[in-house]
């Protein structure tokens, strides 16, 4: 944490131009479309440049990392049959940032890049907790702003946002954050909810977070948040006090109730109501994909948008409910991170990438924040953007059976303990 703002103190000035960073990388990792994601790549390249020199923080540990995007540009050569330049480059561009973002927190305590996002998830938590309040009460207060023909959001400053995606199929207005609709926002909520129970044991900006989650409203949200708490629960029963044991089984029942109550409004909204066309388009995408990559297993189609329209096109979930104006729609892109992953690249070097996911170095309980990143991944095609790039990336520092000159310097790290933040002297990466 910051302990002054005196930006004139090289060390708080390193942490604010670092926080900048990570913020950058979100905001290209989902932000609002008033964060031009080229801009803040160069921004990202610049901060890095200033904090660790020409070196840009890239270092000969990540060898495993540039072997595997030297493959992934063959594949791309081979299944998507050409070079898309363009779309290539933005995918290649997203790759860099994820780099660059690795590479200032290669040196630092493995805590470092948690606590930089707790930062931001404090804020994250608060900013959907009034946005809805606000919204709700002085609605007045809020300015239209359009971004295209079919989309308005109604903001304060950008600082609290909100958009309406179908009239009456919430109960609340359902706030944006900094980023472009609250199923983006709520992987960053259910993250700072992970971070205060497991690692900073701070309950209440858990509940903060919690309330956050809440606020979206969306069923993914709450389903990865319900694990989260009850995962919590059942490690917190064998040292709770009788207190926190009694409280644990009075809010316990009352709160899983709560969050099954809206799940289910959400489900009966999606399955049988107002919201039932996402469902159909969540669906479309899903199948379409699975499809795609069944089709070419081993390459996929690379990153073309043109060679998924054509392969939608042929390969398509033709069993969906959507009229034939939203199937050509849907076709242009597909909303499903995971399966994005699978079909662009093919299952071995997507199995890499996953495996990054997994063996990811910054934050505790590997497995719990592997499920929760892959069930928040898969209705949001954000999974080769540059923040959860990072993750992965940071999980191939070191790959077993590389040449030495490769992971030399990779430090053979494991997890947190569950819940706690190492002691003993900072752990760095080597």
């Amino acid at each position: 944490m910051l302990h002054n703002l005196d930006l004139r103190d090289p060390e708080v000035r390193a942490v604010a131009l670092r926080r900048f960073a990570l913020f950058m990388g979100m905001m290209m990792s989902g932000g609002l479309f008033i964060f031009p994601r080229i801009p803040m790549l160069v921004g990202i390249a610049i901060l890095a440049f200033v904090l660790k020199g020409p070196s840009l923080g890239i270092r000969r540990a990540m060898g495993p990392i540039f072997l595997l995007l030297v493959a992934v540009f063959a594949v791309t050569l081979v299944g998507g049959g050409g070079l898309p330049l363009g779309d290539v480059a933005t995918r290649y561009a997203n790759f860099a940032g994820g780099i660059l973002l690795l590479g200032l927190y290669l040196d630092l305590p493995r805590s470092t890049m948690a606590r930089d996002f707790y930062f931001f998830g404090k804020v994250f938590s608060i900013q959907a907790v009034l946005t809805v309040i606000l919204a709700e009460t002085v609605n007045g207060l809020f300015r239209p702003v359009a971004f295209d023909q079919d989309l308005t959001y109604n903001t304060i400053g950008f600082l609290f946002t909100y958009h309406v995606m179908l009239e009456d199929s919430t109960r609340f207005l359902r706030p944006d954050g900094f980023f472009y609709e609250p199923a983006v926002l709520q992987i960053y909520l259910n993250i700072q909810l992970y971070l205060a129970l497991f690692m900073f044991k701070d309950r209440r900006w858990g509940a903060v977070a919690l309330l956050g989650v809440l606020a979206t409203q969306s069923t993914t949200a709450l389903i990865i948040s319900g694990i989260v708490l009850a995962v919590y629960y059942i490690r917190l029963l064998p040292t709770a006090t009788a207190f926190e044991k009694l409280a644990g089984l009075v809010v316990a029942p009352v709160l899983a109730i709560f969050l099954a109550f809206v799940a289910a409004e959400n489900f009966q909204a999606k399955f049988a109501g107002v919201s039932v066309g996402s469902t159909w388009a969540r669906e479309y995408d899903a199948y379409t994909g699975l499809n795609i990559a069944a089709a070419y297993p081993l390459t996929g189609i690379g990153f073309g948008s043109e060679q998924y329209f054509e392969a939608a096109m042929k390969h398509g979930y033709f069993e969906t409910q959507l009229d034939n104006t939203h199937v050509l729609n849907r076709s242009e892109a597909n909303s499903n991170g995971v399966v994005m992953v699978l079909y662009t690249m093919g299952f071995p070097l997507a199995f890499i990438f996953f495996l990054g996911l997994f063996r990811q170095r910054f934050f505790p309980d590997r497995i719990l924040f592997f499920g929760m990143s892959i069930a928040a991944l898969i209705p949001e095609p954000l999974a080769l953007n540059p923040f959860f790039l990072m993750l992965m990336f940071s999980g191939l520092l070191q790959m077993p059976g590389l040449p030495r000159i490769l992971r030399r310097r990779a430090h053979p790290v494991s997890g947190y303990p569950a819940g706690a933040v190492p002691s003993g002297g900072p752990r760095r990466f080597k």
